[in-house]
């Protein structure tokens, strides 16, 4: 199914008891069988890359125009997708050659697809001792876009971006082991999540200081992504495992979120200390991605289907973010824009257990019950779809 995506022009937000009544400018459907897992803007904002149906990553062309003034029934062309044979683990744009997203499946090599084309520009070969592919549960591009960094279990890669063809790595920094003397802090098991800190806000250059995190519930920061030691390990209290990390921008406070946990926590990464934490629904094993925009304040979606956004401690706004619903917003993204221009976010719904409660309800379309074949499709067909926000009007 080719979706498109459709413009509204009501998008004047109110608040009434803190919660804002904020309307998409922009929604984007899915076929009835798939799901939106996550979605990232390219560095310029003029793509949009959704993961959908584990295999599938959707690319929504976006310009300055798409914010209509007064339009009635506006429409973007679908801008094609790419499919690779096994499920999508991690996938992140080029920070600089704009059209280009690398992308790591399960039992492939990490592919590095230009989106105009369709085409592989390179293929880098992560690989365990049996020969077998590895897909790593994180990938991050330098901010230079000369290396990529790849993170696994036990293990953070980086390989050369600067060459094309078939690439092997470079450096591999073990992040356990017995080779690591007993004083130094070993990040164990699945490297779940990573992120490079931001461009150094004093020398403009990027600083290499990388934030590991592992489903272990640990989170560990390297001064740099291809040496040791690990300089600070933190031991998460909530949850079951990293699953979502965030620089400030500024670099000098790290958001991190874990599985099962309500929690996002604040560090300071300079006095190893816990700053404070914020609330919001999160007891899922789901990915909840939350981000953190240009001007410091944190947006997160919620098992509840709330969008909230927090200046520090301060919850400033909420909204309903999937459609009256209340299923799980499982990832919000900010546009990458200049100062002048409108805060636009983009986000995603979706969770295949609604379809268990949906077997659960009576139907008028389903006369023989549960027993109905098309009845148990159609209720199994997960709920879901995705959104873009303008969010100006809430007068952050």
């Amino acid at each position: 199914m080719n979706a498109v995506a459709t413009l509204r022009s009501d998008t004047e937000g109110f608040v009434e008891d803190g919660f804002s009544v904020l309307k998409p400018i922009c929604s984007i459907p899915t076929d009835s069988t798939e799901l939106f897992q996550s979605l990232a803007w390219n560095g310029d904002g003029t793509l949009l890359a959704i993961h959908e149906a584990d295999r599938r990553i959707k690319l929504l062309p976006w310009t300055e125009n798409s914010i209509p003034a007064r339009r009635e029934n506006g429409v973007f062309a679908d801008g094609g997708s790419l499919q690779l044979p096994t499920s999508i683990r991690s996938y992140e744009w080029h920070p600089t050659r704009l059209s280009l997203l690398a992308l790591a499946a399960r039992d492939e090599p990490i592919a590095l697809m230009d989106t105009g084309s369709g085409t592989r520009t390179a293929s880098f070969y992560l690989q365990d001792h049996n020969e077998q592919f590895i897909a790593p549960h994180s990938i991050q591009i330098t901010i230079d876009g000369r290396h990529l960094v790849a993170a696994t279990k036990h293990q953070v890669v980086t390989f050369s971006l600067e060459q094309g063809g078939i690439r092997t790595p470079i450096e591999v920094l073990a992040t356990c082991g017995r080779d690591i003397p007993l004083w130094e802090p070993q990040m164990k098991g699945i490297l779940s999540c990573a992120q490079l800190q931001p461009m150094s806000m004093t020398s403009g250059g990027a600083t290499g200081v990388i934030a590991i995190g592992s489903f272990d519930n640990s989170l560990g920061i390297y001064d740099h992504y291809t040496s040791r030691p690990c300089q600070l390990k933190i031991s998460l209290e909530h949850g079951t495992g990293v699953s979502c990390l965030r620089w400030s921008p500024d670099g000098l406070q790290l958001f991190a979120a874990s599985r099962q946990s309500d929690v996002i926590e604040c560090w300071d990464v300079r006095a190893c200390r816990s700053l404070y934490t914020i609330q919001r629904p999160g007891r899922t094993n789901q990915r909840l991605v939350f981000d953190v925009l240009d001007n410091g304040m944190l947006v997160s979606g919620a098992t509840d289907g709330t969008i909230r956004l927090w200046r520090g401690e301060e919850l400033i706004k909420s909204w309903d973010g999937s459609a009256g619903t209340g299923i799980a917003v499982n990832c919000v993204h900010q546009r990458p824009s200049d100062a002048n221009k409108p805060t636009v976010l983009a986000s995603t719904y979706g969770d295949r257990a609604a379809a268990a409660a949906a077997l659960l309800q009576p139907s008028s379309d389903s006369p023989l019950g549960p027993l109905s074949e098309a009845y148990i499709a159609k209720a199994a067909a997960p709920i879901s779809a995705a959104a873009v926000w303008d969010v100006d009007c809430l007068r952050l």
